[in-house]
């Protein structure tokens, strides 16, 4: 049986972070024994991190380079037998890398374009693409944006992200639902769309939904939407440009943010339209989670988007930072009360990017770096 250490440096709610609890919570099945090294201070997915049933150790680090946590991560692999180490961050890769020995493989996911890194990040990032056992990419875009910036990347792996939709079938009741429904006023006799995507930096587009709302509203004021997500207290400005912006157009009335929320199935039951806009995403799994819960979807024609849905093929599409685009396609979908999706598009999302599936390739890739048949 394989042995993975799995690094978790965030306990943010974030799609990286929700696919390392998912791993470490299924791949079991697949002999696979997980051990998770928590090197991050208590989070909003702290609760969901202790319910893990999984070997856990918890060792905040202090220091950017930590010599603590390095000594901590070689302990922990010489006791548990380790062979490999999974991390999905720069700083999680450096500490792996600074901790192991050659028999020891290290692997590093890359779940976005590099546009937010920090100098640090970058320079990690850079270094560890070349020397790193693997190398995983979450979608075709992703790597080839990184593949046009680097010469040389040792063993690319794509493995699409996955999704434990057995998990959100589970959590989701009309009781549930209609406990948010009365927390956050939302009426069964309004028509309420939304979108769940964090404000932490400028991968997501909030602000052309925004836009959009402003221009449709004087025509369709039934219409109400809602933002799922958190932001940062310490850099706020992507959540206050648009909160600011619906406030100074007064449709904050019809605007509502919710916030970071962890009940996202029975907010997918609520929503009867889900709307998503990115900016440079590459594999927005809170779409996938939308369309894979039999939701209607409308998003932007950003590539990444079009890759995880078959090129457009089971959702509806509007034009990328053109809100006047959006709205009129907002509008037609009122009016011609086209709120069905695709028959195929729940099946077709499932099968594809399930968190099984997800699995099943890592367990290939790890495979394939130890040499285990």
């Amino acid at each position: 049986m394989l042995k993975v250490l799995y690094l978790l440096d965030s306990s943010h709610v974030g799609g990286a972070e929700h696919l390392t609890l998912n791993v470490v919570n299924n791949i079991s099945k697949l002999k696979v024994e997980p051990t998770l090294l928590i090197s991050c201070k208590k989070g909003d997915l702290s609760p969901e991190i202790d319910k893990a049933k999984v070997k856990k150790i918890f060792f905040p680090r202090t220091k950017k380079i930590d010599l603590g946590l390095i000594r901590k991560i070689r302990e922990v692999a010489k006791e548990n037998s380790i062979d490999i180490i999974h991390t999905n961050s720069p700083v999680e890769g450096i500490h792996a890398y600074l901790a192991c020995n050659e028999r020891i493989k290290i692997i590093l996911s890359h779940h976005g374009f590099t546009f937010e890194d920090k100098l640090k990040d970058k320079l990690s990032r850079n270094f560890l693409l070349r020397r790193v056992d693997a190398n995983i990419f979450v979608s075709k875009i992703n790597f080839e944006f990184f593949r046009k910036k680097h010469k040389f990347i040792k063993n690319p792996h794509i493995l699409k992200n996955g999704v434990d939709f057995d998990y959100l079938d589970s959590t989701v009741s009309l009781k549930k639902e209609s406990g948010l429904r009365k927390k956050y006023y939302i009426k069964k006799e309004k028509c309420n769309w939304g979108m769940v995507g964090n404000f932490y930096n400028s991968g997501r587009d909030q602000l052309t939904i925004c836009k959009a709302m402003q221009i449709i509203l004087p025509r369709h004021s039934e219409l109400h939407f809602y933002f799922v997500g958190g932001w940062s207290k310490k850099n706020p400005k992507y959540y206050l440009k648009c909160y600011e912006f619906c406030k100074q157009a007064g449709i904050d009335g019809n605007v509502h943010f919710l916030g970071l929320q962890k009940d996202i199935a029975n907010l997918l039951a609520i929503f009867e339209l889900f709307v998503y806009s990115t900016d440079h995403d590459v594999h927005p799994l809170s779409l996938i989670e939308a369309i894979g819960m039999g939701k209607p979807v409308l998003a932007n024609d950003h590539p990444s988007i079009l890759e995880s849905t078959g090129d457009g093929k089971y959702i509806e599409i509007f034009r990328s930072k053109d809100p006047l685009h959006l709205a009129k396609r907002m509008a037609g979908i009122l009016e011609s009360g086209k709120l069905k999706p695709h028959p195929l598009a729940k099946s077709w999302i499932r099968k594809k990017f399930s968190i099984k599936k997800h699995i099943q390739g890592l367990k290939k890739i790890y495979q394939f770096v130890t040499n285990e048949k």
